[in-house]
């Protein structure tokens, strides 16, 4: 059984993943992994990735990896019918859910784009090579780590971060391998990145807006769910984000596993609220038994490039979850809609390398380490073209959140080791979402965990504790 088990987290390293390279790049693909080739351009693919491929007219092709949907009632082939009728026009990408790349291939262009959060990872160099997960560049183009970042990671200020490790602005542990920052596409032929997000003013609207945009999302996310014959994993815990999406299939009558990790750590009223959720909504529920760190563990260490942590949740998921349909839905995003996070003032590096050490209060962090991350985002201001971003409406430590923390650290890291043991998508992940709730006109404060509660309620009542 061991072994057995052993060899399943091997099959797993990188499991979702792709790699991509013109023609004339000399790599070495992974056993087992799949090929797709187009004119100019070679990808490969995990096996259990999940790819679709379009060429709606000659000479133009996308290719899509990953979970994509419509939050509108226009179809995802619809949406890339709109996006390749004017390539420099980026706002069909707006309406689409989930955790996805996508490259858009045509004679005068070659691009990569992923979803709103960065949920998908997609990490890039100079010479036009992307992979979805940073380690792929060691493994299969033989790059070693940089000397300096590793001394980094060895630093008070790295290993302060304690549960959400991740490096400061784009880096990878590998020199010249960037993460793609969300908002912002990657050219393969220029070996370059563009800003699409925000170009114009975002509009105004009203908490009721916001409310109707979420129920919309939580809809085609449950429609996602069942028209694909997933089986949905979520966690339940004390905190509000999750319980919403659970809201949302429990209204759009879709079945749904529940688990919760560390109980004996938990607080009592956490355990209690948990109780109550479970029998209020008449949950399946699993109390996660405490399981030691084994190979699982060490593959979503890779999966995550050696930056991340990784729980024994993992461990959990790939014994108990065979069927390639289950999904995890993890919570993330929700933060990205609410509005009490510390102001910034301004776009500024400095402002948000500060923010990157501010967890590490009380801990004595050397100049070394105090320069190299400000060098990082400095680099991350210049990659991600963030000055363009301002005077659109949206608050600076909104896209640091958004952008830096939770691409970053929620795709890049979580999501990406989580994939070890289960398929994992974030709960809230929609551009439109997210500029939904940013032109919300309300006193600071309405974008809250109360708004979550009151969409619980209104969804799900029997789940508002």
């Amino acid at each position: 059984m061991h072994h057995r088990f052993t060899h399943l987290a091997q099959y797993r390293n990188f499991r979702y993943g792709f790699i991509s390279t013109p023609d004339t790049t000399s790599t070495t693909p992974i056993a087992g992994w799949r090929s797709i080739r187009i004119p100019g351009h070679i990808f490969w693919h995990h096996p259990e990735t999940r790819v679709e491929v379009f060429a709606p007219r000659t000479g133009a092709t996308v290719v899509l990896f990953g979970d994509a949907f419509s939050t509108t009632d226009e179809s995802v082939q619809a949406t890339l019918d709109r996006l390749l009728s004017d390539v420099d026009d980026a706002r069909p990408l707006d309406t689409l859910g989930g955790r996805w790349a996508l490259f858009l291939i045509t004679p005068e262009t070659a691009r990569v784009y992923n979803d709103a959060m960065g949920g998908r990872s997609v990490y890039w160099r100079a010479d036009g090579t992307v992979a979805s997960h940073a380690a792929l560049f060691e493994d299969c183009f033989g790059m070693t780590t940089d000397a300096d970042i590793e001394r980094f990671m060895r630093g008070t200020l790295y290993k302060g971060r304690k549960q959400t490790k991740y490096l400061p602005g784009d880096l990878t542990r590998f020199a010249g391998v960037y993460a793609l920052i969300p908002n912002n596409y990657f050219d393969l032929h220029q070996g370059t990145t563009s800003r699409y997000w925000p170009i114009r003013p975002i509009a105004r609207t009203s908490l009721d807006g916001l409310h109707a945009e979420i129920d919309r999302y939580l809809s085609a996310l449950a429609a996602h769910i069942v028209g694909n014959g997933y089986r949905a994993v979520l966690g339940a815990t004390g905190g509000a984000d999750t319980r919403l999406v659970m809201a949302g299939l429990m209204r759009a009558s879709v079945p749904f596993e529940t688990f919760t990790s560390g109980w004996d750590s938990l607080k009592d009223a956490e355990r209690t609220t948990i109780a109550k959720l479970v029998a209020a909504g008449a949950l399946p529920h699993t109390i996660l038994p405490d399981l030691a760190r084994g190979d699982f563990v060490r593959t979503a260490l890779l999966n995550s490039s050696g930056v991340g942590g990784s729980s024994a949740t993992v461990e959990w998921f790939a014994r108990e979850f065979h069927d390639p349909s289950a999904v995890f839905l993890i919570g993330h995003g929700g933060e990205i809609l609410r509005d009490d996070k510390t102001p910034f003032h301004a776009f500024d590096p400095d402002l948000w390398a500060s923010a990157y050490g501010r967890v590490n209060t009380g801990v004595e962090v050397s100049r070394e380490d105090t320069a190299f991350v400000h060098a990082a985002f400095d680099g991350f201001f210049e990659r991600a073209h963030v000055a363009q971003a301002e005077g659109h409406g949206v608050a600076p430590e909104e896209l640091y959140y958004w952008e830096h923390r939770m691409a970053m650290w929620g795709g890049g890291n979580v999501a990406n080791a989580f994939d070890a043991g289960m398929n994992t998508i974030q709960g809230y992940n929609s551009r439109r979402l997210y500029e939904t709730a940013f032109g919300v006109q309300a006193r600071s404060g309405s974008r809250s965990r109360r708004m979550f509660r009151d969409a619980t309620a209104r969804l799900a009542p029997a789940i508002d504790l």
